[in-house]
């Protein structure tokens, strides 16, 4: 629905099947691309084969970089777009994001956060650039002395055989407990 919406598609084919698009020139290109979803004018509208992917908003998924072949994207805001054409499971959520395969962005512009798909935890800078107001802090050697480093991986949800229930507190395991007014 709108002006130009799956201009180029052949509803006549099987392989043509199941894509939904809304606004103005959105999904303009697709040919032979099934299973998207496509809210916002001029979004994927560079889109042709790509398939099972979500783009919302003004121009998403097609800004500065046009998806055309990827797959598996969620884009959702006004101007964001996978960094390549033929990228598979990127994930954004805000404003005018750079969205890569395999993360997921959330944020706006350049002002995002950016974790590994299954691999890696939300995460913020600890750049010194970006902090103001720095003082030393009052904890001591005695409290770095005292850390104990880990690795450890995160296990996925499928992993579970049955769904985790909240830890009581007579579970929790604490040896010591310090109160600091600063943060580290």
């Amino acid at each position: 629905m709108g002006q130009g919406s799956l201009f180029t598609q052949n509803f006549t084919t099987a392989t043509d099947a199941y894509n939904t698009a809304y606004g103005f020139h959105s999904g303009l290109s697709v040919t032979t691309g099934a299973g998207n979803t496509i809210l916002g004018g001029l979004a994927a509208d560079g889109l042709t084969t790509g398939g099972a992917n979500v783009f919302v908003g003004f121009q998403t998924g097609r800004y500065l970089v046009a998806t055309t072949t990827g797959t598996g994207n969620t884009l959702v805001g006004s101007y964001s777009y996978s960094t390549s054409a033929d990228g598979a499971g990127a994930q954004a959520l805000g404003h005018s994001l750079a969205a890569a395969a395999g993360y997921t962005t959330v944020g706006y512009a350049g002002a995002d956060i950016r974790a590994q798909n299954g691999v890696a935890t939300w995460a913020t800078v600890s750049d010194e650039r970006y902090k103001k107001d720095i003082v030393d802090s009052e904890a001591g050697l005695s409290f770095i002395n005292a850390l104990r480093p880990r690795t450890f991986k995160y296990k996925n949800l499928g992993n579970f055989q049955k769904p985790l229930e909240p830890m009581k507190k007579a579970q929790l395991k604490c040896s010591k407990t310090l109160k600091l007014t600063t943060a580290l």
